[in-house]
């Protein structure tokens, strides 16, 4: 019996969708689209209870956004800053609906990321980035394709490696400035793969490891969620287009 191979330009795979032309867009989409659905539902059912405390309320958002929103998200490569927006979005609609849409509506998503005390998307993913290559390291193949990798821009050796120079910048690590791949290696395999994870996830849930000149992918999402003010009479706009349409049929 003869079986023909079928070549096909998408395939879904332990939960993650797989591109012929290697590329996240569909995945990201997919993992956008998940996010909103669900914390539609919990917004009404969870997160606009009373009783809960803050805190309780992050802790279960972030539970959900990393089992579901970022399930796998350690194996991305570097997103592009339309994937990263979009997935961007959906997350900050979850941390929205904590502060509540009412006061939500005046602060920027720097100040929502601040006031509640989370870490911002990109800050989540390069967490899981990072740790994850923590444990590869010790696998000698796949070790010897991060060295083979490293210098082909938008590899995730190469991703990797741009993570670990942000990690540098992060208070705890700054000793760490300008390593090569063999001095992460090292400072690895001395601290041990689990207090060197643990490290991570304290440096990413620090304040300065979240604020919008890390994650900012585009000038327009540095001023995301930001009113926009009238000029003539104070007026509260959404956005750029709407003020501008507001000043000139009122102005």
């Amino acid at each position: 019996m003869s079986f023909v191979l079928r070549f096909v330009d998408k395939y879904k795979y332990l939960g993650t969708t797989l591109l012929s032309y290697c590329s996240l867009s569909l995945e990201v989409s997919c993992r956008a689209c998940i996010i909103v659905s669900e914390f539609r539902h919990l917004s009404k059912r969870v997160l606009s209870h009373s009783q809960l405390s803050i805190s309780r309320k992050c802790s279960i958002v972030s539970a959900y956004i990393w089992s579901k929103g970022l399930f796998q998200c350690s194996t991305w490569q570097a997103l592009s800053p339309g994937q990263y927006k979009r997935l961007h979005t959906a997350i900050m609609k979850a941390y929205r609906a904590i502060v509540g849409h009412q006061r939500a509506w005046t602060l920027t998503d720097d100040e929502v990321i601040s006031e509640l005390k989370v870490m911002c998307p990109l800050t989540m993913i390069r967490a899981k980035r990072i740790c994850l290559f923590g444990k590869v390291l010790f696998d000698p193949l796949l070790l010897a394709l991060i060295r083979d990798l490293v210098s082909v821009k938008d590899s995730w050796a190469h991703t990797i490696m741009c993570d670990l120079a942000w990690l540098a910048l992060i208070p705890g690590f700054r000793s760490c400035v300008n390593y090569s791949l063999d001095q992460w290696i090292g400072r690895i395999t001395d601290v041990g793969l689990k207090a060197f994870k643990k490290g991570v996830n304290k440096a990413c849930r620090l304040e300065y490891a979240n604020l919008v000149t890390h994650w900012a992918a585009t000038p327009a999402m540095e001023s995301a969620g930001a009113m926009h003010m009238c000029k003539v009479c104070s007026k509260a706009c959404k956005s750029f287009q709407a003020r501008s349409a507001h000043e000139y049929l009122a102005h």
